[in-house]
């Protein structure tokens, strides 16, 4: 009898304990974001692919952070849009191309646009559009994605050399149930890349993919 009790009581504090622990994080991430701001205008804006529903159709959270990236553009904020991201080879996908041609239904000129599509996680991502932003003499950008992702890019805010600020897609006003699983996928994004090494970290991500995890 005292194990049940003891098993219904650690059946009903773990869900607390993990409610307690998703708020204080989303807290410490808005705490965190609150601090810094984007500039009024930098060298271009480099929006993350998030995923889509088939192989023609962005899934609203990807739709998002491509017109916010869009509207940064059509208010003289940036330049030029980086996309990247989506690279799915086994299924022939580029996430990219979608998100570019959803720019140019938003206004942005097809030749303000760049694509990458060969990293296949977001150090990979953020890598390869600091190489196009070298090539082409830029010095900072602005990174669209949405508020939990952001929290973890920003480690790398400065890469070779490069200056890059956040601008979140999402709305700050979401729900705590509309971002659980959210902040559950950036802390197992966060304990993969400790645990594992690149190469690891890159086929543990890839398999998941192939899982659609």
């Amino acid at each position: 009898m005292r194990r049940r009790r003891l098993l219904l009581a650690l059946l009903l504090l773990l869900p607390l304990a993990d409610l307690i622990a998703t708020l204080l994080y989303l807290r410490h991430v808005e705490a965190a974001q609150a601090a810094g701001a984007p500039p009024a205008r930098a060298d271009a804006a480099v929006v993350f692919f998030g995923d889509s529903i088939d192989e023609h159709t962005l899934n609203e959270d990807t739709r998002q952070r491509v017109d916010h990236a869009a509207s940064l553009y059509r208010e003289g904020r940036v330049g030029e849009v980086i996309c990247v991201g989506g690279n799915l080879p086994w299924l022939d996908f580029a996430g990219s191309e979608l998100m570019k041609a959803r720019l140019i239904e938003q206004g942005v000129p097809a030749e303000r646009i760049s694509l990458e599509h060969d990293s296949r996680d977001t150090l990979g991502n953020l890598e390869a559009a600091a190489a196009q932003l070298h090539a082409r003499g830029r010095r900072s950008a602005i990174l669209v994605s949405t508020r939990l992702h952001l929290y973890r890019i920003a480690r790398w805010n400065e890469l070779e050399g490069l200056r890059f600020f956040a601008s979140a897609s999402d709305p700050a006003d979401a729900g705590l149930l509309e971002r659980w699983w959210p902040v559950h996928h950036e802390w197992a994004a966060f304990t993969l890349r400790t645990l594992f090494s690149e190469e690891g970290y890159q086929r543990v991500t890839e398999l998941a993919r192939r899982l659609d995890l």
